[in-house]
């Protein structure tokens, strides 16, 4: 089992909110599994990479610190950034909209990069994932995004030109 210091975990959201250009969320969540509700220690930072105005969309970039279940989604949602697409944390009204009007399969969050140490030779190993075509067609049909214009595509590990369904 990894501990959180030896891995560094990068993720992608779409949130609804104009997000700041940087923040951090370190407020602990109850652990609901947890029946005497403790709060752990929780450390979220979290960078905006792109903002779409039309949409009122921000595309983020999550690197937690700790790793408590749904962390990320739950500072999102205590910041009041919901990620669309998710059910549990974000708003239903909002979600059924970007399904029904731009074909938003699911959760927008996206394990990006996890950098861990081999455990033998002690060497740092990075792991990519590109952003999913689900979601990357989903961005494309926004009508505010343009993989060509916007800059943080490459931080999306995507090649221009794959978006197909």
């Amino acid at each position: 089992m990894l501990s959180n210091e030896e891995a560094e975990k990068t993720y992608i959201a779409v949130v609804w909110s104009f997000s700041p250009e940087q923040w951090v969320n370190d407020k602990p969540p109850t652990d609901h599994d947890s029946r005497k509700k403790v709060r752990r220690t929780a450390y979220t930072s979290f960078e905006r990479l792109l903002t779409l105005q039309a949409s009122r969309l921000t595309l983020v970039r999550a690197t937690p610190r700790t790793g408590r279940t749904n962390q990320i989604r739950r500072h999102l949602a205590g910041d009041r950034s919901h990620i669309i697409g998710d059910v549990k944390y974000g708003k239903g009204r909002d979600n059924q909209f970007m399904r029904d009007r731009y074909g938003l399969p699911r959760l927008f969050l996206h394990a990006r990069r996890l950098t861990i140490r081999h455990p033998r030779t002690s060497e740092l190993m990075t792991m990519e994932a590109p952003l999913p075509l689900d979601l990357f067609n989903f961005l494309a049909a926004l009508p505010d995004f343009s993989p060509y214009t916007h800059p943080p595509i490459t931080d999306l590990g995507v090649s221009i030109g794959k978006h197909v369904s």
